[in-house]
């Protein structure tokens, strides 16, 4: 069978956890999220990522789009691939068996390591996943804010808060990038810790060169860099959804300066600053829930837990 999007269409439309859900508490119709998610899907599919699709008895009955990651795996130093979407009609003994090809067809094209972020409601495809060598190796909140609260805590003086340039890149790669010890780069035993701190460096520089975020704001301590929050517009959510929805990818801070709300003070900036700028009228997060320190920062500053994902990883290690 050639797949289309035509033939695809059914299986998308079907799909039950579609991301972004959650905005239905926040006015946004059910109609609207599951035509942001047809177009994504649309998007993904036009840019010709890895498909494989499953057929039984003439039906289209899964289909799985995986990519390859060029930047994980010059950083990581194995072949690191990612799943965007496992959309499957649900059967059990079905599924099972899509995901025992889909494996084989990772180990055709030489995949070493690959992950797949998927809802926590999804324990069929948990379930099935983890029956085949995938593992649990996040598992995260994802925390909304309306982008006019206004964080009430005691901010310290001494700290300020500017925007971020490259100068501020290897003060803040040496002593923040090897404090993210929830993350699943430095929890995850295929991968090593040397390669984790190389991971976060190059997302502080990625994202302060803006090519991963739009602004970086930082904090400093008597000129010193002591922390950094990064910041971007989620467009497509603009533009399907009719909401402007501002998104916190990362934000990190000196340990030896913890204690002095650095992490609330770059909150507060950027809600005041640069999400304003933009006429922001939610902001998300996501968390680890391990992270219980950054949880509870997140909740003090007035965002809402409003759902859970999970990480799984497949390996070709033993």
């Amino acid at each position: 069978m050639t797949l289309t999007f035509k033939k695809l269409l059914p299986l998308v439309k079907d799909y039950p956890f579609k991301p972004y859900l959650y905005l239905k508490s926040f006015g946004i119709s059910r109609q609207s999220i599951n035509l942001f998610f047809e177009e994504e899907i649309k998007l993904r599919f036009l840019k010709d990522p890895l498909i494989e699709s499953f057929v039984f008895a003439g039906q289209l009955n899964a289909a799985v789009l995986f990519r390859k990651l060029g930047f994980d795996t010059e950083i990581l130093q194995q072949k690191v691939g990612k799943i965007d979407y496992l959309l499957s009609e649900g059967q059990e003994a079905s599924l099972l068996e899509i995901i025992k090809n889909l494996i084989i067809s990772f180990q055709k094209i030489d995949l070493e390591y690959v992950t797949y972020r998927l809802s926590s409601k999804d324990t069929a495809t948990i379930a099935g996943l983890e029956a085949h060598r995938f593992e649990r190796v996040d598992e995260y909140n994802i925390l909304l804010a309306p982008a006019h609260f206004d964080l009430d805590f005691k901010e310290d003086s001494s700290v300020s808060i500017r925007e971020a340039t490259e100068a501020d890149i290897t003060t803040l790669q040496k002593n923040i990038a090897p404090s993210f010890i929830y993350s699943r780069f430095f929890t995850d035993i295929k991968i090593s810790k040397k390669n984790a701190i190389k991971m976060h460096e190059e997302w502080i520089a990625n994202s302060i060169k803006k090519q991963v975020a739009d602004h970086v704001l930082v904090a400093t301590i008597e000129n010193k860099p002591v922390g950094f929050i990064s910041l971007e517009m989620d467009k497509d959510a603009y533009k399907y959804l009719n909401k402007r929805i501002g998104h916190i990818p990362l934000i990190g801070t000196d340990p030896e300066f913890r204690g002095r709300h650095i992490g609330l003070s770059l909150t507060k900036a950027a809600f005041k600053r640069w999400f304003s700028e933009q006429q922001a009228e939610l902001i998300r997060i996501e968390t680890q829930a391990s992270n219980i320190p950054a949880n509870k920062t997140y909740l003090k500053a007035g965002f809402t837990n409003v759902d859970k994902a999970i990480t799984l990883r497949w390996s070709n290690q033993e």
